[in-house]
């Protein structure tokens, strides 16, 4: 087999069109290695771009590479959130920009009975219509076995029913593995800062975190009220 990096150039012409047929290739045939010294070789000539950093941070994900996946969409970032990774595990942690539909970013997506509006973070605006289940507004991140600290700043105002909004943070392949979360938001709370300590143990690798609310039971469970999350933190601990 020809080594991956004496094809590049001077087989593969470095040229989008050409590099872009590549990486498809790789993607059914090509190793884990293969396709990161692609994707290198392409920064390097100024080939990569959005829909290639998708593309490769999916293909990691489907094969479980989770690290390699979520190392390509922070190469891909780059100064935009300097402290991505190091040691920050989230990305885009104030919702300053719209998502950009990778796994290592936020999924934005509500109910018609809630409202989303990036606007000094995210506000989510409960209707008052409909007993929601709401687990929308989730972003993955790569983790090892260690401790880990999940911090949230939020505030909300005129939040109603039994089930208020709330943080999660878990093992999304065995929820066995990992599984908190924080209380619920309370009805109307100051601007604060709420804090979750966790262990991940061996075998989790990747964590979704996620803000949710689940349906209420009650007789009056149509929530309403703002909930207001101005940005949010997973680190590892000492």
């Amino acid at each position: 087999r020809i080594p991956e990096t004496k094809l590049l150039g001077p087989v593969i012409p470095a040229t989008s069109r050409a590099a872009r047929a590549w990486v498809f290739w790789l993607k059914v045939h090509g190793t884990n290695t293969d396709l990161l010294q692609t994707w290198a070789w392409m920064r390097e000539n100024h080939l990569a771009d959005l829909d290639i950093a998708r593309f490769l941070a999916w293909t990691f994900w489907e094969r479980k590479s989770f690290s390699d996946a979520q190392q390509v969409w922070a190469e891909w970032i780059g100064p935009a959130d300097k402290d991505y990774l190091h040691p920050e595990r989230l990305t885009n942690r104030r919702f300053e920009y719209e998502p950009q539909g990778g796994p290592f970013d936020w999924t934005l997506a509500s109910p018609p009975s809630v409202q989303l509006v990036r606007q000094d973070g995210l506000e989510i605006h409960f209707s008052g219509t409909e007993n929601v289940d709401f687990s929308q507004v989730h972003q993955f991140a790569s983790v090892k076995p260690q401790r880990y600290r999940f911090a949230v700043e939020a505030s909300a105002t005129g939040l109603t029913t039994d089930q208020r909004p709330l943080f999660h943070v878990f093992d999304p392949f065995n929820a066995a593995r990992l599984n908190v979360q924080t209380q619920p938001v309370s009805e109307t709370a100051n601007r604060s800062w709420t804090t979750l300590d966790f262990d991940v143990k061996p075998g989790t690798e990747v964590v979704a975190v996620q803000i949710e609310r689940h349906q209420s039971q009650h007789f009056d469970n149509k929530i309403a009220g703002t909930l207001h999350v101005y940005q949010v933190s997973l680190v590892p601990r000492n």
